[in-house]
């Protein structure tokens, strides 16, 4: 019988684990009892998206990937745990990491970051834990930055100032956000023009979160006439409601922040492009 070659043979296993991937993980769990050989063509698949939203789960992914570091091949990893881990954790999490690209954590876990590879340059900040007295350090390899609506109100008025010494590379910076009252709405103007005097800024972009797709249209619309006076192109206001994501006719609707950084991390999403300019 022909024996095929091993590249052939791995890229039907992989095109085989990636058609139920990453909802279904069955197949390439399954394919990495074949062989050996088949094994290590699966880690990569397995490894690059890695999501943790229970503890146990992530403790158990803690032990495995630090008793061997640099083997697992994790390129985004979002840790949506609480409590969130110890910073000596998380810390030794990122050494055994190499190739880490995209991280999704809680502010609390940012400033351990600083320990991790140059090659992560995307951090989706999420809403969960505390974010006063967070000790807050620069982090020059991070591109893009996208932060949720914490779930105690407001982010602290020190990290607003502080944002442009954090991630002083920063090409693209994001957040969603509820227009709560008019010093919000000043807040995060003056944030924008903080953001838009960094070098590198390419775009600056704010999703409205409102109860209803016509609050957070209307709300999104007011935000842009607040930013229109900086009269810079490169801001985009979108809108959404608390429940979905509101996107273009004919886009993917997203309905969860978790599924917001996986999909734009997986290419399925480039939350980016969406929105209106501010101005003209």
């Amino acid at each position: 019988m022909p024996v095929l070659p091993p590249e052939l043979l791995r890229g039907i296993f992989e095109l085989a684990a990636l058609s139920t991937m990453p909802e279904k993980l069955a197949t390439a769990v399954t394919l990495t009892q074949v062989s050996r050989a088949a094994r290590e063509w699966m880690l990569p698949v397995l490894y690059n998206t890695v999501c943790l939203s229970d503890v146990v789960d992530r403790e158990r992914f803690l032990q495995t990937v630090t008793r061997q570091p640099g083997t697992y091949p994790v390129h985004n990893l979002s840790i949506l745990t609480w409590p969130a881990p110890s910073g000596a954790d998380f810390t030794a999490l990122l050494a055994a990491l190499p190739h880490l690209s995209h991280t999704q954590i809680p502010l609390a876990l940012v400033p351990f970051l600083v320990g991790a590879s140059s090659s992560l340059t995307h951090l989706f900040i999420s809403k969960h834990g505390p974010t006063q007295d967070v000790p807050l350090v620069p982090l020059p390899s991070i591109t893009h930055i996208f932060i949720e609506p914490f779930y105690n109100g407001l982010y602290p008025i020190e990290l607003r100032v502080a944002m442009p010494t954090l991630f002083p590379n920063a090409t693209h910076f994001g957040m969603s956000y509820v227009l709560s009252n008019d010093d919000v709405s000043r807040d995060l103007v003056l944030l924008f023009r903080d953001m838009l005097a960094l070098p590198s800024i390419q775009q600056v972009y704010v999703r409205i979160l409102s109860h209803t797709p016509e609050g957070a249209e209307n709300d999104a619309a007011t935000m842009r006439g607040l930013c229109k006076p900086i009269r810079d192109p490169r801001i985009r206001v979108g809108s959404a409601s608390v429940v979905e994501w509101i996107c273009p006719p004919g886009q993917e609707r997203i309905n969860s922040s978790r599924s917001l950084w996986a999909a734009d991390t997986l290419g399925r999403l480039d939350m980016w492009a969406h929105g209106t300019p501010a101005y003209p």
